[in-house]
C-alpha cells in the first residue's frame, strides 16, 4: 500500500517544522558544534583494540520496511559468571526472501581488563531471526543469566546451562509474544522472588501490510502513524516458566507504540513500577497496585504529568531511564525524542506528581536538533551528581534529499550536571576521533572493573563505538553487588532500593539491567562519595521488604547477600593512565 496522504503529509510535517526549528540559530544537526567542553577527555573510542568486530546489519534491501530503521539493541551480562561483564549485539536480517546475508546475534567474552572475542559459536546464541532488543535476568534463580531476545516474529529465550553456553528455549517457556516485539524487562512485580517479564510491543506491522510513503518522489521510511498501536505483553514468572497476564493486570491500559521500558519504585510504595516510552502516543506510568484485589498496574502517567512531553502533546518516545537527578530521595524520568522535541527530564515531587523540566535543566535546546535513541544516567565523573549520556541518528536514511545540510547520521552528547543544570560536554561534532553514526541501544558497565561505568553504543547498520570512561575522578566510587535470596527475593535483587546519606547529600540507588533503549545494563551499583570520606551506612530495601544495614567503604565492590551482609569485596583495578 501507497501512503502519500496522512502518513506522508505526517513526515513532510515533521521536517518542515524540525528545519525551522533546529536552524534558528543558523546551524543544523550535521554541522553544529555547540558544546562547552574545556578540551578534557571523559571518554576514549576504545573500539578498534576491544577485540570488537562486529557491524550491525539492519536486513535494509531497499524495500524501506518501517522496522529496519529502529534495531540495534545491545547488553552488557556476566554470561559465564566470572565477574566480567561480557557484551551481546543483536542483529537483523533481510526480510526479502531474495536477498541472503550472513548475519546473528553475537556474544564477546570479555578477559576482564576491557578486550573481548567472540564466543558465539560456543555458547549457542548466535541464531539468525530479525532481533531488535534484549532483556536479562536470573528467571530459574540458580544463579547464573538467562537471556530473553525479541525479534519481528516469536521472541527467543536461551537459558543459561552454567558452563559457558545456552540453551534455545522452545516456545521461550511460554513468553514466544508474536509481533514486532522491541523492549523487554525481568522484574518481580509481584514480589514473590521469581522475575516476571514484560514486553513492550511496537506496532501492527505485517510484510503484506507493508505501506510506502514518500516526501514528494523520494520514499523514506514511514513513522508509526502510519501503523496502529498494539498491546504489551506482562508474563508472571514461575520459577523457570511463564504465564501470560496481560489480561487481569494491564486491563485499561491503551495500546500504545512502545520502544522503551524501564521498572523503579516511582511512588516509594514497595512494588515496582513501570515507566514505558510510546513512539506517537501518550508515555505510560504504570504504577503497581502491589496485593489489592484489584488490577495489579494502573496507568497514571496523566496524572503524574509524565504522559507527554514539554508542549503537552504525545511525542516519538524512544528510550528511557529512571534515576535520582536532584537528589531529593526519589526516581525522576527522562525520555528521549525526535528532533523538535526536547529529550524530557520528569523531576518527580515525592511521588505525588511530576513535572517537566527540560528546558528549566538545560537539556531543551540542546536536544532539539537530534533524533534521540539511547539514554542513561551515570555519575561518568564520581561527583556525586548524576550526568546524562544520549545517543543520536535520525530515522530517515535519505534525510539529506530532502533537508540538504542534515545526516542520517548524527552525534551522540554527554551532559554533566553542574549545579542543578546538564552542561553539555562532549559530542563527535567537536571530537573528531570519534566516528559520527545513527546511534541506537546504549548501554553501560564497568567493563575494566576500576569502579567507573564505561558504555556501549550500538549503531544501526554500522559497527558499534566503545566507549572507556577516561575522565578526571572527583570523589570515590563504592561498588555494590546485591544478591537477593530465594524465594523471598529474586536472586539479581532486581527492585532492590539502597539509600543512605554521604556528605550530606541523600542516595538513592535502585537495582535494574533494562533501561535506555532496546538495552540491558550492567546492574551493580556505584555510589559515589567524597575523596577520604572514610566508612559509609547504607540501608537496602530488599524486594521482599525486608530492611538491612551494612557499612561499606570505597575502592571495591561489595557482595552482599541478603540477611548475611557483605560476603566478599574485591578491589578495584587501578585506572588505565
Amino acid at each position: 500500500m501507497i501512503a502519500r496522504t496522512a502518513a506522508a503529509s505526517l513526515a513532510l510535517i515533521f521536517l518542515v517544522c524540525c528545519e525551522s526549528k533546529s536552524n534558528s540559530s543558523g546551524d543544523t544537526g550535521a554541522t553544529r558544534a555547540r558544546t562547552t567542553t574545556t578540551g578534557q577527555q571523559f571518554f576514549r573510542d576504545a573500539t578498534q583494540d576491544s577485540g570488537i568486530d562486529y557491524v550491525h546489519d539492519n536486513g535494509a534491501t531497499g524495500r524501506r520496511y518501517a522496522i529496519e530503521i529502529l534495531t540495534g539493541g545491545v547488553g552488557f551480562f556476566d554470561y559465564d559468571s566470572d565477574g566480567d561483564f561480557d557484551l551481546y549485539f543483536v542483529d537483523a536480517m533481510p526480510l526479502d526472501e531474495a536477498v541472503d546475508r550472513p548475519n546473528g546475534n553475537r556474544l564477546y567474552e570479555n578477559d576482564g581488563a576491557g578486550r573481548f572475542r567472540d564466543v558465539t559459536a560456543a555458547a549457542g546464541v548466535g541464531h539468525r531471526a530479525f532481533g531488535i532488543g534484549l532483556a536479562v535476568g536470573d528467571i530459574d534463580n540458580d544463579g547464573d543469566p538467562d537471556l530473553y531476545v525479541t525479534n519481528f516474529g516469536p521472541n527467543t529465550l536461551y537459558l543459561n546451562n552454567s558452563d559457558g553456553t545456552f540453551e534455545r528455549v522452545a516456545d521461550a517457556r511460554g513468553a514466544a509474544t508474536e509481533g514486532v516485539s522491541t523492549a523487554a524487562i525481568f522484574f518481580d512485580y509481584d514480589r514473590d522472588g521469581s522475575l516476571d517479564l514484560y514486553v513492550s510491543n511496537y506496532l501492527d506491522f505485517t510484510l503484506k501490510g507493508h505501506q510506502r510513503c514518500y516526501i514528494g518522489d523520494v520514499e523514506i521510511y514511514c513513522g508509526p502513524a502510519a501503523y496502529n498501536a498494539v498491546t504489551d505483553h506482562l508474563y508472571r514468572g514461575t520459577g523457570g516458566r511463564f504465564e501470560e497476564t496481560t489480561e487481569s493486570t494491564l486491563s485499561g491500559v491503551a495500546p500504545g507504540k512502545g520502544l522503551g521500558v524501564v521498572s523503579g519504585d516511582f511512588n516509594d510504595d514497595g512494588w515496582p513500577d513501570l515507566y514505558v516510552a510510546n513512539d506517537g502516543t501518550a508515555n505510560h506510568l504504570l504504577i503497581n497496585n502491589g496485593d489489592s484485589e484489584s488490577r495489579h498496574f494502573v496507568d497514571e502517567a496523566s496524572y503524574y504529568g509524565a504522559a507527554f512531553g514539554e508542549n503537552a502533546k504525545p511525542e516519538a518516545g524512544m528510550g528511557t531511564d529512571f534515576g535520582d537527578v536532584d537528589g531529593d530521595g526519589d526516581l525522576d524520568i527522562t525520555v528521549t525524542n525526535l528532533e523538535a522535541q526536547t529529550t524530557s527530564l520528569y523531576l518527580n515531587d515525592l511521588g505525588e506528581g511530576a513535572l517537566e523540566s527540560s528546558f528549566a535543566y538545560g537539556l531543551g535546546s540542546a536536544t532539539l536538533p537530534y533524533v534521540s535513541f539511547g539514554i542513561r544516567f551515570l555519575d561518568f565523573d564520581v561527583d556525586m551528581d548524576l550526568d546524562l549520556l544520549i545517543t543520536n541518528g535520525h530515522v530517515i536514511d535519505n534525510v539529506a534529499i530532502a533537508r540538504p545540510g542534515t545526516r542520517f547520521e548524527q552525534p551522540d552528547q554527554l551532559f554533566e550536571q553542574r549545579d542543578g543544570k546538564f552542561v553539555e560536554v562532549f559530542q563527535q561534532a567537536t571530537s573528531p576521533n570519534l566516528p559520527l553514526r545513527a546511534g541506537r541501544g546504549l548501554a553501560t558497565a564497568d567493563i575494566d572493573n576500576d569502579g567507573d561505568l564505561d558504555a556501549i553504543i550500538a549503531n544501526n547498520g554500522a559497527a558499534p563505538i566503545l566507549l572507556e570512561n577516561i575522565a578526571t575522578r572527583k570523589g570515590e566510587s563504592i561498588g555494590l553487588l546485591l544478591e537477593g535470596k530465594p524465594p523471598r527475593s529474586n536472586r539479581d535483587a532486581f527492585g532492590a532500593r539502597v539509600t543512605g546519606e554521604i556528605a550530606g547529600k541523600k542516595i538513592l540507588h535502585e537495582v535494574r539491567s533494562t533501561a535506555s533503549y532496546l538495552s540491558a545494563n550492567d546492574p551493580r551499583l556505584l555510589i559515589s562519595a567524597p575523596k577520604g570520606h572514610g566508612p559509609v551506612e547504607l540501608t537496602i530495601r530488599w524486594p521482599s521488604g525486608d530492611l538491612e544495614k551494612i557499612t561499606v567503604t570505597a575502592g571495591a565492590y561489595h557482595t552482599v547477600r541478603e540477611s548475611e551482609g557483605v560476603i566478599s569485596k574485591t578491589a578495584f583495578r587501578q585506572p588505565r593512565s
